[in-house]
């Protein structure tokens, strides 16, 4: 298994999933809600992370083998599929106590 393959792609993708609070951002400036301060504050954190996972091995150029790309896959999918599975059971017990 490339660790390093993996952590680099892994990096490349937290920097990219940063970029898209940007338009929230500057809706949020242009209708003047003040809602902007959470979404700089994960974009900073979110690019931050990315960019101290990439650092470390931005040099290293190796293939990327079915296996890796099997747990790149799954690195960056896991935390959606467990947003949502949360999500689902919150609004089944709320509709339970209604």
């Amino acid at each position: 298994m490339n660790w390093t393959v993996v952590q680099r792609i892994l990096g490349i993708l937290l920097m990219m999933f940063s970029i898209t609070m940007l338009p929230p951002i500057v809706i949020s400036l242009i209708f003047d809600d003040h809602a902007w301060v959470p979404f700089v504050e994960s974009f900073g954190l979110t690019f931050a992370a990315g960019l101290l996972v990439w650092l470390p091995v931005h040099r290293v150029r190796k293939e990327l083998r079915l296996r890796d790309g099997f747990l790149v896959v799954a690195a960056s999918s896991g935390p959606c599929w467990a947003r949502s599975a949360r999500r689902r059971c919150i609004s089944q017990i709320r509709s339970r106590c209604r």
